[in-house]
């Protein structure tokens, strides 16, 4: 309040201006890509990010550029989320298992310091809210809560069948418990899913884990030959592919 009566007051001349909008987000955090199917598909593969200090999130679209990517607003004129409450300090999200996204809410009163006139740091606790924190689940209107997971229960073909979730979370875990368990019985299904998958997710996934269990072939060859498997036809079509991305 005391600096937002400076700034009305003496405009640009004021000490405290540089706390003022300037249009960017002065503290970028928690940078996230989401990956789940709890929203509608327009936002599967979306940038979110935390404005600690704006009190706010906000969405952006990737869009292929060459190589890589650049991005753009989401939201015209608005944010995916903004708050009135000056305690909203969204500082990471997490892709969960139901899809959605959750938001890690610092709720602290005050994140600047050297950015504070000396004379107003009198009236202030820079520790205030240093013993809290907030956790929110972002949920469509229609989201119904779908149940915990439980795969670390799971088969291993139905963990080779979770690789085709339209959620993340269950993508990657699916994928990290077939690494653990290192069961051969996975080769075939994975191979199997490989040629039947109907999404480039699945298929991509059903490679990485096959990449991480043994091969029976390839562990009976010699070297040179397990060496000239994997790199030389991949090697050969990657230099040949029209998508930048791939060369």
């Amino acid at each position: 309040m005391i600096r937002s009566s400076r700034r009305i007051a003496h405009g640009a001349r004021s000490p405290d201006a540089a706390g003022a909008s300037h249009h960017v987000i002065d503290a970028a955090a928690g940078v996230t890509v989401y990956r789940g199917g709890a929203y509608p598909a327009e936002y599967y593969g979306n940038v979110f990010v935390g404005g600690a200090q704006e009190n706010l999130i906000h969405r952006r679209q990737l869009v292929l550029d060459g190589a890589g990517f650049s991005s753009r607003r989401a939201d015209a004129a608005t944010e995916f989320v903004r708050s009135s409450d000056n305690w909203f300090r969204p500082v990471n999200f997490i892709n969960a298992p139901d899809g959605t996204l959750y938001v890690l809410d610092m709720s602290r009163e005050i994140l600047e310091t050297i950015h504070v006139p000396l004379d107003v740091t009198r009236f202030i606790d820079f520790k205030s809210g240093r013993q809290q924190g907030r956790i929110y689940r972002i949920a469509p209107p229609e989201f119904r809560y779908p149940g915990s997971p439980s795969l670390s229960k799971a088969t291993t073909a139905e963990l080779v069948q979770h690789l085709t979730s339209p959620h993340g979370w269950y993508r990657d875990t699916a994928h990290r418990l077939l690494f653990e368990r290192q069961d051969p019985t996975a080769i075939a299904p994975l191979r199997q899913l490989l040629r039947t998958a109907t999404t480039s997710q699945a298929k991509v996934y059903a490679l990485w884990a096959l990449d991480g269990l043994p091969d029976p072939a390839a562990v009976k060859s010699s070297p040179p030959v397990r060496r000239s498997a994997l790199s030389d036809a991949d090697l050969m079509y990657a230099v040949q592919a029209t998508d930048p991305r791939v060369r």
